[in-house]
């Protein structure tokens, strides 16, 4: 039995995620981690020339929503982790990871999932943020993490 397609939106935060950098002697594969930031950026003030800095917040169809389950982790100085870009957690050195394959095929699925439902191109978000490093999310190369083979 399958749930029939709703009006139902669901409305948040794009996250901050760090990419762990590449390091020959770990086994572990290249994951990102929740910084405890979210992605911001700069919106004009009518009528000035002034801006200011916002949280991105951005409402989607609930269908395409693909919950992750990311593992909770502990922040730890080493070699693929630089723990200056985790100053945004408050209390302590808990946080969220999930691997880059995991991030891959989500948004693969979420990929076949819009088009599938021929959401229109121009109805989905563009974002600039306030850094340019932030969002979308980059590999520790600057390279953009996501590859979509079903283009």
């Amino acid at each position: 039995m399958k749930a029939s397609r709703t009006t139902a939106k669901v409305t948040g935060q794009l996250l901050t995620l760090v990419p762990t950098l590449p390091s020959p002697s770990s086994q572990d594969p290249l994951s990102f981690l929740w910084n405890g930031g979210y992605i911001k950026a700069q919106s004009t003030i009518p009528g000035t020339t002034e801006s200011i800095e916002h949280i991105v917040i951005v409402s989607v169809p609930s269908f395409l929503v693909e919950p992750i389950n990311p593992k909770p982790t502990f922040i730890q100085p080493c070699e693929d982790i630089n723990s200056d870009d985790f100053s945004e957690i408050q209390g302590g050195q808990s946080t969220w990871q999930v691997s880059h394959g995991t991030l891959q095929v989500a948004c693969e699925l979420l990929w076949m999932k819009a088009v599938k439902a021929k959401v229109p191109l121009k109805s989905i978000a563009c974002i600039t943020p306030s850094d340019a490093k932030a969002f979308p999310y980059q590999l520790s190369d600057d390279t953009f993490f996501l590859t979509l083979s079903c283009v």
